[in-house]
């Protein structure tokens, strides 16, 4: 897999946990700062559990807090916590 593919497939699976955790950067300007947005993209990239976040998100119902192996777990979830 190029690294162009990669860094899709990351890109993508970083948008469904935030979309199935609750995530939305809209409505919470707090989270959409562009260093804490910078952070969480490069745990995502760095992230050697791709498969498992896949795996997960396959059968995740929207509004499951991310799980514990995921690298932004905290940062998602604090971010829907508000």
């Amino acid at each position: 897999m190029s690294l162009i593919s990669r860094i899709d497939r990351k890109a993508q699976l970083m948008g469904e946990m935030m979309r199935c955790v609750g995530v939305d950067l809209a409505t919470m300007p707090e989270f959409a700062g562009e260093t804490a947005m910078r952070n969480a993209m490069w745990r995502c990239l760095a992230c050697r559990n791709g498969d498992a976040c896949a795996s997960w998100l396959a059968s995740a119902k929207p509004g499951t807090p991310a799980p514990d192996f995921c690298t932004n777990a905290e940062t998602f979830n604090d971010a829907v916590q508000g």
